[in-house]
């Protein structure tokens, strides 16, 4: 039993690092390979990826989920008072440009299929 468990353990590391590596060698062909990687890492729904395809899909799905994170955030933010924060804080400065990286991994992904 020990031997099943182990065996199916080590079957899938090497597929996570072919993974890492598939992610790592399309991110090449972005404006920003670092921002690429890092985005498409961190959603498991990339592991699963085997295309180029798939993996604009993943990361239009990740700038998708972000923006409407954040415009619901915003939308709160508006609705309560803000007098009390910081003029230095800007939450939404920082939401603006965490939807702007994504939506350019995204936007850098997609533009891999056109040119095919």
């Amino acid at each position: 039993m020990v031997l099943v468990v182990l065996a199916t353990l080590s079957y899938g590391l090497p597929a996570a690092r072919s993974d890492i590596d598939f992610i790592a060698r399309t991110c090449k062909k972005t404006t920003n390979p670092a921002l690429c990687v890092a985005v498409l890492s961190a959603d498991p729904k990339s592991s699963h990826a085997s295309t180029e395809h798939d993996l604009a899909s993943v990361a239009l799905q990740i700038a998708t989920s972000t923006a409407k994170k954040n415009a619901a955030v915003i939308c709160d933010l508006g609705a309560s008072t803000v007098g009390n924060m910081p003029r230095h804080s800007s939450p939404v400065a920082d939401m603006d440009r965490e939807t702007t990286e994504r939506c350019g991994v995204a936007g850098d992904l997609i533009g891999l299929l056109i040119t095919k």
